[in-house]
């Protein structure tokens, strides 16, 4: 993530010319179409972006720690596209609009780490955008949860620090949650395990061909 492309220097600086802020679960970081203020990046917890579709809340990401919220909106000086609203209780350095580019201005890596991280994103959801079966979409999804945040066990899985519960993971792929459990059950086995401490994935199981339901 975001963070993660920075040197210790441009980080330390983010923090320092930030301000800590602190978002209680459930309690909305951003609303679509407001003015964006201020970047926000996810020094820990979790946030959802979401949109409203067909009289529900259809999710867009999963973001977590080192995330860089309105990345997007700073580089083409637009509101915000989406809602943003805490999963977990969330902490974060919100830096404004002017203090970041002038950052920016004195670590060029950060344009970089935007571009980069940016890059990402629409690659990520381009992946799920040409994948057209139920099965591919939950592959994609938690592919990207690995990718992104995932952390190796000595067994060889991939723990992903995440609060993703099964309806959660369906409202994302766009599925019941009846759906969804049923191809993650068939296709992944135990090669997808909901703990209470996140994710436990095999990662090259979620890219295996197979009959969708």
């Amino acid at each position: 993530m975001f963070m993660a492309l920075l040197s210790d220097a441009a980080r330390d600086d983010l923090h320092r010319v930030g301000t800590s802020v602190y978002h209680r679960r459930g309690q909305d970081l951003a609303r679509a179409g407001t003015a964006l203020d201020a970047v926000h990046v996810i020094d820990s917890g979790w946030v959802k972006l979401w949109a409203p579709r067909d009289g529900a809340e259809q999710i867009l990401d999963l973001m977590g720690p080192g995330a860089l919220l309105g990345d997007v909106e700073f580089t083409g000086d637009r509101p915000h596209l989406c809602h943003v609203t805490a999963l977990t209780d969330v902490r974060a350095t919100a830096v404004s609009r002017d203090a970041f580019a002038a950052l920016a201005e004195d670590h060029p890596e950060i344009y970089r780490a935007l571009a980069r991280s940016i890059t990402a994103r629409f690659r990520d959801e381009y992946a799920l955008l040409t994948a057209h079966q139920a099965r591919q979409r939950l592959g994609v999804l938690l592919g990207r949860l690995a990718d992104r945040y995932g952390r190796t066990t000595p067994d060889g899985l991939v723990h992903v620090a995440v609060p993703l519960t099964r309806t959660l993971l369906a409202r994302w792929a766009r599925l019941t949650t009846a759906a969804s459990g049923r191809i993650v059950t068939r296709s992944f086995g135990s090669d997808v395990q909901f703990r209470a401490e996140g994710l436990l994935l095999r990662r090259e199981s979620l890219t295996t061909p197979e009959e969708d339901l």
